[in-house]
């Protein structure tokens, strides 16, 4: 899907593959009217991190919340911390450990040596 490009010395020639105007490219203006119901039922905001015609950028800080506290102040934006998901712990185990490792090593380098005296 896209669009595509096909030379042949100085001609040039273009084609899509797909819809000509796809979906998510219909109404492609940045705006914060359609996340603000959204965000008001849940307590929520929409921010902006730069305003039109300034090259400033305001990235607020994030901050974690719990409970029903609120999720956005003037310079920051929360992130509500839940028990949903819980890290029990992690498992690894090495993929060459100790002596296998040191064997497959061992026979890399005497194939090796065994290839370049030949």
């Amino acid at each position: 899907m896209g669009l595509f490009q096909a030379a042949n010395g100085d001609l040039r020639a273009l084609g899509t593959v797909g819809p000509v105007n796809p979906r998510e490219f219909r109404q492609a203006i940045s705006t914060t009217e359609k996340l603000q119901p959204i965000a008001e039922a849940t307590r929520g905001s929409v921010r902006r991190i730069g305003s039109e015609g300034s090259s400033e950028i305001s990235i607020p800080r994030i901050v974690p919340i719990s409970g029903r506290a609120g999720g956005d102040g003037r310079d920051w934006i929360g992130l509500k911390t839940t028990d949903e998901t819980i890290l029990r712990g992690v498992d690894r185990t090495p993929l060459f450990a100790g002596f296998l490792g040191l064997a497959v090593l061992l026979l890399a380098l005497s194939a090796t040596w065994y290839r370049e005296g030949r």
